[in-house]
């Protein structure tokens, strides 16, 4: 029960960290959008 515990916080943990790697390259690419449009 623990082990699935951890291993489910794991996932958890990893989804978390590829959402907001994936939010902040989409951030840096629309600031580089608009300075390009500017």
């Amino acid at each position: 029960m623990i082990a699935l515990a951890r291993l489910f916080f794991e996932l958890y943990k990893k989804r978390r960290n590829f959402i907001y790697i994936k939010t902040r390259r989409f951030k840096l690419f629309s600031f580089k959008f608009l300075f390009s449009c500017v």
